[in-house]
């Protein structure tokens, strides 16, 4: 495997994971029950060209890194999923 999953986790219990290969990011319980996920390839505000590493701030947005696309991108999700992106 060339391009690792990065994981993060929320404080709501959620674990978020970079899928690179498949140009997502899955969401899981901690208990390991999947939930959703989001992405597909592309260069649009909710797609990735190569998801990279990610990381939840203290108020539930989630960050990651677009390495295919050169961004960094923030998602304020509400679960289950519905995204509003910030350029």
């Amino acid at each position: 495997m060339d391009n690792k999953p990065y994981i993060a986790v929320d404080n709501n219990h959620h674990l978020f994971a970079v899928d690179p290969e498949s140009y997502r990011v899955l969401v899981f319980t901690t208990q390991g029950d999947f939930i959703e996920y989001w992405g597909d390839y592309g260069t649009e505000a909710e797609h990735f060209g190569m998801p990279a590493s990610i990381a939840v701030d203290h108020e539930g947005g989630v960050w990651l890194t677009d390495a295919g696309n050169s961004r960094i991108m923030h998602f304020n999700i509400m679960l289950p999923i519905q995204i509003e992106s910030s350029p």
